[in-house]
């Protein structure tokens, strides 16, 4: 009871005070891509009452890209994100694009679903074009959508059904999850940088 009475009191002195705040950065939220920094976390503690808080402040404007959906029982969901400045934000739609349209150029495009099947989740996106070439018949149109991978977890990325060459072999489902996409635009950047063939738009 006491302990309780006392903790309004420091409540009610906190809510009288006119605060004097000292503040120093807390956290920086960089883009996942270039590395700019998109916010500012500030820690902030008044001189006289010894309240703090936290404040944020928005450096440059951000979008987020959804990869992974963690699913926790009766504690919800977790939903991972990049975090991308907005001229990193359109190289990474227009890299996706691109990749979407290398995949139809590389193999046949059906209009198929299977109800049975493997999912291979791939690692590179430079890899997935001669992976379809060498090994699969058709693939239905390249999508973009979330894929459950078991109970706990789903991903979100570019997914298509793939008929193998191989009659014996069981149907696949292909997902290259957004963050793997945003390695391989990663890797891209890093070599043209290197080779001097730097994209100024």
């Amino acid at each position: 009871m006491f302990r309780r009475k006392e903790e309004q009191e420091a409540k009610t002195e906190t809510e009288k005070c006119e605060h004097d705040f000292t503040e120093k950065v807390d956290y920086e939220e960089k883009c996942d891509l270039c590395g700019i920094t998109l916010k500012i976390r500030y820690f902030r503690k008044c001189r006289k009452c010894g309240h703090y808080d936290y404040r944020w402040e928005k450096i440059n404007e951000s979008k987020r890209v959804n990869y992974y959906r963690l699913y926790k029982g009766a504690y919800g969901q977790d939903i991972w994100s990049m975090k991308l400045c907005l001229p990193c934000f359109e190289k990474f739609r227009k890299y996706v694009k691109d990749l979407v349209n290398q995949i139809m150029e590389a193999i046949k495009i059906a209009e198929i679903e299977f109800l049975e099947y493997r999912t291979v989740v791939f690692k590179n996106p430079d890899q997935i074009l001669g992976f379809l070439r060498e090994f699969c018949l058709y693939c239905s149109k390249p999508k973009e959508e979330w894929v459950v991978e078991n109970e706990w977890r789903s991903m979100y990325g570019i997914s298509m059904y793939v008929k193998p060459k191989n009659p014996l072999e069981t149907p696949y489902k292909i997902v290259i999850p957004y963050n793997i996409v945003l390695k391989g635009l990663k890797e891209k950047t890093k070599h043209n940088v290197s080779s001097g063939d730097v994209d100024e738009s």
